[in-house]
């Protein structure tokens, strides 16, 4: 059975969720007439509260596919159940079945505000954190148990204190009672972490694994755990590279700036197919870098001072036919590794930079705001308006415009660099002297074919004469009047009347 928590203040928005277009059954009303009511009777009920915020439960029950159908008696003795232990008895409450769905849930709401008081329920005593005894679980102590229970391991809480974790447990106690699918608590939820169970594949490993045929790391675990004893670093890498595998650190960006968190191993063939070195960890042994960390010798270097000044594992370099290629691929991964490593820094750097020059640019027009309204001080109302053009134009534009000049200077030094290929880092190999990369670099690709440009070389093309240059109308108008003829001096006679009306 599964459960949910939500808190609000819409008594009108529930009922509308739940009701609205939803093929439904009212289980139980408790001090309200009817569920199209329930809305306007527990608004005026929480109205009587003006300092309490969240005057709506709503919980969600759920039970598994498997379970199949509950009838009404028993999700009416679960409501039960989650209202005593809600410390929520007395108070008004609906319960609504829901059958538009696969699994079988129901929903109820209460409203928090007592009718009788005006105020919530009163604050109980608790276990504090810390203080765990057994047989008593998350709910509030009862009489018996205050007494039993010494004051220093106690307070006084609201009634909401822990409401999702106590409503775990009451559903752990109905799926027993009930003969449902029983989940595991938070306490043996734990147990099983402690004791090293791997958990089942999940379904992304299961199709990298159809796909690539590469084995989950954790399947792999005792074989991991034993090279990590070893008592440095570098032999532990050197020992994790000889079974095809390698280790890179995890960071956390926090305020302060990067903080290392822990280590992932990794595949060097399939470089997706990792875990985190603390996914190893036994009941008797730890295996996260701290705990790593405090098992080597006394002189080794911390993780921390070794990893930036690391070279290339000796066991990553095998033997065999392609024993140059293996070597230059292994000094490319760790090229990558570093590359990915420089850029991850400077991307904190550059967010932190970004910080200190938003706050010094804030800064700047704060003290040229204060500069100006200190010297406008001293000129007369009439003349004030022309001082803010001169100084906008010879003092604040020139200095912003230098502050952001130097800041582009800094930003320059943090920009983003690109990572060589393959091909490239082999080029690069090469014409440092490298033979075997000489060798490696594959031949140069031929530029692709530019098949229009083809068709265009291949087409016929026609020729055009050159076009005919059309020769001047004659002049209406010849050297003699005698030659117009009549309809000539009809046209000049209509071209003037136009003339006239424009």
């Amino acid at each position: 059975m599964i459960s949910n928590i939500t808190w609000g203040a819409d008594f009108a928005g529930i009922v509308r969720y739940l009701v609205e277009n939803r093929d439904h059954e009212v289980l139980d009303l408790k001090g309200v007439t009817s569920v199209e009511l329930a809305a306007d009777e527990m608004a005026a009920v929480a109205a009587l509260s003006s300092r309490a915020k969240n005057k709506l439960l709503h919980v969600s029950l759920s039970a598994a596919l498997e379970d199949g159908s509950l009838d009404a008696s028993q999700w009416l003795h679960c409501a039960d159940e989650l209202t005593v232990a809600l410390r929520l008895v007395g108070l008004q409450r609906v319960v609504v079945r829901h059958k538009d769905k696969a699994h079988d849930h129901v929903h109820i709401f209460f409203c928090t505000i007592d009718s009788a008081t005006g105020q919530t329920p009163p604050k109980s005593w608790y276990l504090k954190k810390g203080n765990a005894m057994l047989g008593i679980g998350p709910h509030a102590l009862s009489e018996s148990e205050i007494v039993a229970v010494p004051l220093h391991a106690r307070a006084l809480r609201t009634y909401d204190f822990r409401a999702l974790a106590r409503t775990m447990d009451i559903c752990r106690k109905l799926e027993r009672q009930l003969g449902l699918r029983t989940l595991r608590t938070p306490v043996e939820a734990a147990q099983a972490r402690l004791a090293g169970v791997a958990n089942d594949k999940s379904a992304a490993q299961r199709k990298r694994h159809d796909r690539i045929g590469s084995t989950p790391l954790i399947e792999r675990a005792d074989e991991i755990r034993g090279v990590l004893g070893t008592r440095d670093w570098p032999s532990k890498r050197d020992a994790l590279c000889a079974l095809g595998l390698d280790f890179e650190p995890t960071y956390r960006t926090t305020k302060k700036g990067t903080e290392l968190r822990g280590l992932t191993i990794f595949d060097m063939r399939d470089t997706g197919n990792r875990i985190r070195a603390s996914d190893l960890d036994l009941p008797s042994q730890k295996f996260g870098l701290l705990r790593l960390e405090a098992r080597h010798d006394p002189g080794a270097d911390r993780f921390d001072i070794w990893w930036p000044r690391r070279g290339a594992s000796a066991s990553a370099i095998e033997t065999g036919r392609d024993n140059d290629h293996v070597r230059l691929k292994s000094s490319f991964d760790l090229f990558a590794l570093q590359h990915r490593t420089s850029e991850r820094e400077k991307a904190n750097a550059r967010k932190k930079l970004r910080k200190e020059q938003t706050l010094g640019r804030a800064r700047l027009r704060k003290s040229l705001m204060r500069r100006r309204r200190d010297e406008a001080a001293r000129l007369p109302s009439s003349e004030r308006r022309a001082f803010y053009r001169r100084y906008a134009a010879d003092v604040s534009r020139p200095e912003l415009a230098s502050l952001s000049e130097f800041h582009s200077k800094q930003k320059r030094n943090l920009a983003r660099s690109r990572k060589p290929t393959w091909t490239e880092y082999l080029q690069l190999c090469a014409e440092a002297g490298d033979i075997s990369a000489a060798r490696l670099v594959p031949p140069p690709r031929a530029k692709p074919r530019n098949r229009i440009a083809e068709v265009v070389r291949n087409e016929t093309v026609i020729a055009r004469a050159p076009g005919v240059i059309s020769q001047p109308a004659p002049n209406i108008v010849q050297n003699e009047p005698d030659d117009l003829s009549p309809d000539d001096l009809f046209f000049m006679y209509q071209a003037s009347k136009q003339r006239g009306r424009d």
